[in-house]
């Protein structure tokens, strides 16, 4: 009896951990980076830094196939969000540069803030190897997608000889978000054109909205910000 009670509560933690939100820590920094798409300066050495990524096709729960690295700080006016991409840069699939256009058919990432962190709406941040932008509003926990929404932001990014790396720079004042709150929900996403891949962080299966909100993990820590 005594073993078969320490199983059922080892297999209860595990299913606990399991559905618990992942948390990273809101870092704030007082030098800005430079929104260049080199993501090379030493300010971003302090960001918190996301490198667990799991597929969510072809192969859900599969590690990402390529080595990936989001990285998130802030300042009083921005959060700033960067990303390295490793991959064979001859087989990088990027075409598009223009604004809002479908990256359907290009490599990209893709960032999802749940700034009231009801889990059911959200911001949504894309951007391609050669600085291709597009933004849009989530609502029905991932079930509405609005790219009507064009927010006032900046970002850029380069192709290299490891990869692709880009560069973010999204201003509060673009964003809604309650001001007695210190914690947002986060999604990061990586989409890898060559293996038809798709991989996120947190974790996220198919039985979900491919932009469910209610998923993301926890930003945790963000004080003193001009709305």
């Amino acid at each position: 009896m005594k073993q078969f009670l320490i199983s059922l509560t080892c297999i209860l933690l595990f299913f606990e951990f399991s559905n618990a939100q992942q948390t990273i820590q809101a870092v704030r920094i007082e030098t800005p980076p430079t929104i260049d798409g080199y993501v090379n300066e030493k300010v971003w050495d302090e960001a918190f830094a996301v490198d667990e990524f799991y597929q969510r096709e072809p192969f859900e729960g599969e590690p990402v196939s390529k080595k990936t690295i989001f990285l998130v700080c802030y300042d009083a006016n921005n959060i700033y969000i960067a990303v390295k991409c490793w991959d064979n840069p001859k087989k990088i699939t990027a075409r598009e540069m223009a604004r809002d256009v479908s990256l359907g058919k290009d490599e990209r990432v893709q960032i999802i803030l749940d700034t009231y962190l009801d889990q059911r709406n959200g911001y949504w941040f894309q951007i391609g190897p050669r600085g291709s932008i597009g933004d849009a509003l989530i609502s029905g926990n991932g079930a509405v997608f609005n790219k009507q929404w064009d927010g006032l932001w900046t970002g850029k990014a380069k192709i290299n000889d490891w990869g692709w790396e880009a560069e973010m720079a999204i201003p509060f004042k673009t964003m809604g978000f309650d001001k007695e709150s210190t914690q947002w929900g986060i999604k990061f996403i990586r989409h890898i054109v060559n293996n038809l891949e798709s991989s996120y962080w947190p974790v996220a299966n198919l039985n979900t909205y491919k932009f469910q909100v209610s998923d993301g993990g926890i930003l945790d820590g963000i004080e003193d910000i001009t709305q």
